[in-house]
């Protein structure tokens, strides 16, 4: 197997095996949501079945010579609390939708991990590969029969959190505008302003430790915070998307960033004159392409603007 074979294998376990690990996160912060004890045993066992996905995935990595992030759990853990946080501003049906994104980014990994090790002849890492889409695949099916659950207006396996339901109040009261709602407004006002407080301070927390995968509840947090005003909060949530390389490619500084090669980002980025948007890109690059012509160009032309900045300082 060629060294860039097994690079692009271990580039892509590695992001696995923190993904799994945000997975396993937040299995265990649904338990305080889950409807009965059945499905609360669900959760456990997501969990554990989880926890063996990621033992096996940084096994594959050690067996590629490649050696598992020490932080990568610790990174999981702060993600979920990102997530869990930002949740109490989103409808339950949103926070789903959070698991879901998830969910899909972990299957089409994986199914990329498997193209990875057929081209590798790495039979045991497309086997992986295989066992990591079953899985991924039977949870999206149950999100989904959740999210029917609750379209349908039935009980759902999965109960919202008390400041979710608030949401829900001022959302029906806000389709309804009379003078006789200012009180329940006001009242669910107050719990989520400081679900905002708290989703602040949270966010601020992660913002250096986050390092890769997407979060789709920052982006939905941000657009929440934008909508209502709350200028401080939005932009702090978008500089955490930014360290976590978060950013969707229609938000680059660069257009179609997705398409250039490598001597062509090489070109582009000659004209970055910001390191904040310089920053941004090589979170970008280093979540998903990962190339290392790419990210060494990126690297240097941030290294050339911050050197200028200091001079001029």
């Amino acid at each position: 197997m060629t060294d860039t074979k097994t690079t692009k294998l271990v580039g892509q376990l590695r992001i696995l095996h923190q993904l799994t690990n945000t997975e396993i996160q937040i299995a265990q912060t649904r338990l305080a949501q889950a409807r009965n004890d059945a499905v609360r045993q669900q959760f456990t066992t997501n969990a554990a079945n989880a926890q063996e996905r990621a033992g096996l995935i940084a096994a594959t990595l050690r067996e590629l010579g490649g050696v598992p992030d020490v932080v990568t759990p610790a990174l999981g853990r702060v993600t979920a609390l990102v997530k869990a946080v930002v949740e109490q501003g989103q409808p339950l049906t949103a926070a789903l939708f959070g698991d879901l994104a998830l969910e899909h980014q972990l299957l089409d990994r994986a199914t990329y991990l498997e193209a990875l090790a057929d081209t590798a002849e790495e039979i045991d890492t497309q086997m992986l590969a295989r066992r990591l889409q079953a899985a991924h695949q039977e949870t999206i099916e149950w999100i989904n029969s959740v999210l029917a659950q609750e379209a349908a207006g039935q009980s759902t396996a999965v109960r919202p959190t008390p400041v979710q339901k608030a949401l829900g109040r001022l959302t029906r009261a806000a389709n309804y505008p009379s003078r006789w709602t200012a009180a329940r407004i006001n009242a669910t006002a107050e719990a989520v302003a400081r679900t905002r407080s708290r989703v602040a301070t949270v966010t601020d927390a992660a913002m250096d430790s986050l390092t890769t995968g997407r979060d789709a509840g920052l982006q939905q947090a941000e657009q929440i915070a934008t909508r209502r005003g709350a200028r401080s909060i939005a932009s702090t949530l978008h500089r955490a998307r930014v360290l976590a390389g978060g950013l969707s490619e229609d938000e680059l500084p660069v257009d179609n960033y997705d398409d250039l090669t490598v001597g062509e980002v090489e070109s582009e980025v000659q004209g970055l004159t910001d390191s904040g948007a310089l920053a941004s890109l090589l979170r970008y690059e280093q979540n998903h392409k990962d190339r290392a012509g790419a990210s060494g160009a990126i690297k240097n032309q941030l290294a050339t603007v911050q050197a200028q900045q200091s001079t001029s300082n």
